[in-house]
């Protein structure tokens, strides 16, 4: 911690490396939760404030790199883990704080705990504090690790011609089964799996199977939203990736003429897999699941399966890394003698741009370390013989380590259709030969083919001054070099303004991934200018004002998801403001859909606050002066405060209220999303009494509920329609 700020420092052997979280500080007397990480080079940290008025801040994270050339940590089972500082003599030039004065909690090394009251030894007073709070995104999280599964009872309120099944998920496997209810008899039965990385949903009711399979694939490793509405016969599935918001939307009937799933309440109700006695429906696939589970409801009632009293294989939290590619080589630990041996690895595709490490310790001078031979494919031949790879000595390290990028030191060549490539030539090089995988080629083909290969004299740039080493193709065992002249940028897709796709992967420009919050024009290349207006595609891309001040503009038809679910429960504060030159809009709205909810709205110049909890719709109404208006174009605060069945609504510091005429009822039951300027067309609103969106300007929306502030930042809003954040013409 420096001036309050957290930094993250690591060094691997060739330099120090350092990034600093700069929007929180954490020496304010509340808990903070930080996550920290390595990766070779790139280091990356985030904080987030687990109590305070900035518990609803979202964290962002923050990379940096350490300088080239080493990527490994080298530690073993005697080196020493410090927390709060650093005893006798151990020092870092690098770290400029040695001691540390607060409480700390749950510190935890690549997903394990440190038990920090187990040390070796201590240096000062060390006692106890307040337990410190659970980050609230945990709660309900759940790791299956491939080997286990849950089984939790039948609601208790079950309605068989009626099924609602959510749940979030983030896996990697291509076969498993995520859910599964059936009766004893295996008449009935419902079940959600994944096949070939697609999800399948199958469901017979007594009289024939029905099934539906998406057709995405959502073993990515990302977050996926499942949900499944099944009215009698016929279902709806909806799968949305949680990072994107693009969704998948299927329909589905079982036949026959049966209506009901007719689930006993002694019968369960599984998640992750199945035990492994028992009967199942032979359409099923047994395989378990490997990753994580959250948000699991069943006919709107929650399930934490940790709380069941029958499961295995469970943890709580999510530690699954997402790779940056799909090849997963097996780690090795291998001995070889001085008799001929070779260790063979199962046949992985090697893209450009991927990444092979490893460590390993000999003491004799030469061995072969790691050798690839390419096959053909119809496009892209990779030759890769012996390699040899520089190894820098230091002092410290006892091990080598080896860091090839498949885009040094192989060739790649570039074929058309059918084309096939063997090496040019090659000398005490046993790299295989090319195998006729097709008949042979007439002498007209082999023409055109040779044409269609060659640049014309037009088209082909100009020969590089130099040759540079990354361009060079080491091929062979001795020193049988074949070199080629690189003077083309190869790179083929999209050409990105801005910033990036958010599920977009790049490993060669650096760890600044995010957008740029600012405003372009005049854009060329190759001195031709691009027409930014006519773009292939965008995302959250508005115009730029001519006066622009901080807000968030709405252009009148659309709307701002801020949160997906949200219970108002007996007592909430809403606060924003606004300025529009509009008399009616919808400012504010969250509304289950069969009849609680809170909104706060202008309705012909007037500013009304209404809340139903369950009995009927209140409201607090505030009517401006006639010469001192709302739509004047001028900026204007609002608070509101429901507490239980009174409403409270203060309009530029002027208060007005009301009361439920049924005080008995205080509660607005509510777990649904939470709507900025409007909501969408055909969505109930029991806290509102129009739908015209709001056109204007609005900032500083905030929601607090049981001393806990949630901020709602709109350029990170689960959904945007008619909406530019971050800016709004000046009035």
């Amino acid at each position: 911690m420096r001036k309050g700020k957290v930094n993250f420092l690591w060094d691997v052997g060739s330099g120090v490396g350092r990034v600093e979280y700069p929007d929180l500080v954490i020496n304010d007397g509340n808990w903070h939760r930080i996550e920290a990480s390595r990766i070779g080079l790139n280091g990356s940290v985030s904080v987030h404030a687990l109590e305070g008025p900035k518990t609803g801040i979202l964290p962002t994270l923050r990379s940096a790199k350490s300088p080239e050339t080493y990527t490994v940590l080298d530690v073993d089972q005697n080196a020493y883990l410090f927390v709060g500082g650093m005893l006798g003599s151990v020092k870092a030039d690098a770290v400029k704080t040695t001691a540390f004065s607060g409480c700390m909690g749950e510190a935890s090394l690549d997903g394990k705990p440190s038990g920090l009251w187990n040390y070796r030894e201590r240096d000062g007073d060390c006692a106890g504090c307040v337990v410190s709070p659970q980050p609230a995104d945990t709660e309900g999280t759940i790791q299956f690790d491939g080997e286990g599964y849950a089984a939790v009872s039948r609601p208790t309120r079950w309605n068989p011609n009626v099924s609602t099944v959510m749940f979030k998920f983030r896996t990697f496997s291509t076969d498993a089964l995520m859910m599964y209810f059936a009766t004893k008899d295996m008449k009935d039965f419902m079940s959600a799996e994944l096949s070939d990385g697609r999800v399948k949903v199958s469901y017979d009711l007594g009289s024939g199977t029905g099934s539906i399979i998406s057709d995405k694939r959502y073993n990515d490793g990302k977050w996926k939203s499942f949900t499944m509405s099944r009215m009698k016969k016929e279902a709806n599935i909806a799968i949305v990736n949680i990072d994107t918001n693009e969704d998948e939307q299927l329909r589905m009937a079982s036949p026959g003429g049966a209506t009901g799933l007719n689930l006993r309440e002694d019968e369960r109700m599984y998640f992750g897999g199945v035990p492994k006695t028992g009967n199942y429906r032979s359409e099923v696939v047994l395989k378990r699941f490997s990753g994580c589970m959250k948000d699991i409801e069943v006919s709107r009632t929650p399930y934490n399966l940790l709380s069941s009293p029958d499961y295995t294989g469970l943890t709580k939290g999510c530690s699954i890394e997402v790779q940056q590619h799909n090849t997963f080589l097996p780690l090795l630990l291998s001995l070889f003698t001085k008799k001929p041996a070779h260790r063979e690895l199962p046949q992985a595709r090697v893209h450009v741009g991927s990444e092979i490490s490893l460590s390993f310790s000999t003491k004799s001078e030469n061995g072969i370390i790691l050798f690839g031979r390419g096959g053909l494919t119809s496009m892209t031949q990779l030759t890769q013989g012996l390699t040899p790879v520089h190894i820098p000595r230091r002092s410290r390290r006892q091990t080598g380590e080896v860091l090839t990028h498949t885009s040094h030191s192989h060739s790649v060549m570039r074929l058309l259709k059918s084309a096939v490539c063997c090496p040019v030539a090659f000398e005490n090089a046993e790299i295989g030969q090319c195998p006729d995988l097709a008949p042979p080629q007439t002498p007209e083909e082999e023409e055109e083919e040779e044409e269609a290969l060659r640049p014309t004299e037009a088209a082909r740039p100009p020969p590089p001054a130099s040759t540079v080493r990354p361009s060079q193709c080491i091929v062979g065992r001795e020193s049988c070099v074949i070199t080629v002249k690189a003077d083309i940028l190869d790179v083929v897709g999209m050409l990105y303004v801005g910033g990036l796709p958010l599920n977009y992967t790049s490993k060669r420009i650096g760890p600044v991934l995010y957008s740029i919050d600012a405003c372009m024009r005049n854009f060329k290349m190759m001195h031709l200018p691009l027409d930014m207006e006519k773009p292939a595609s965008s995302y959250r891309v508005g115009s730029c004002f001519a006066n622009p001040e901080k807000g968030t503009y709405f252009d009148g038809t659309g709307y701002a998801k801020a949160v997906d679910t949200y219970r108002v429960g007996n007592d909430v504060s809403v606060g924003l403001e606004f300025r529009t030159a509009q008399s009616s809009g919808v400012l504010f709205g969250i509304s289950s859909q069969k009849m609680d909810g809170l909104g706060i709205e202008l309705v012909n110049g007037k500013l009304l606050f209404h809340a139903d909890n369950g009995v009927g719709r209140f409201t607090a109404v505030y009517e401006p002066d006639p010469e001192a208006g709302l739509c004047d174009g001028q900026w204007h605060t609002v608070s509101t405060h429901k507490l239980k069945h009174r409403l409270e609504l203060v309009v530029d510091g002027k208060k007005s209220d009301a009361a439920s005429l049924d005080a008995r009822s205080a509660s607005a039951d509510t777990n649904d999303p939470v709507y900025v300027g409007g909501y969408p067309e055909g969505l109930k609103q029991f806290g509102l009494t129009i739908n015209t969106p709001f056109k204007g300007c609005m900032r500083n929306v905030k929601i607090t509920k049981a001393g806990k502030t949630l901020e709602v930042q709109m350029n990170k809003v689960l959904e945007l329609k008619g909406v530019q954040p971050l800016t709004c013409p000046a009035g």
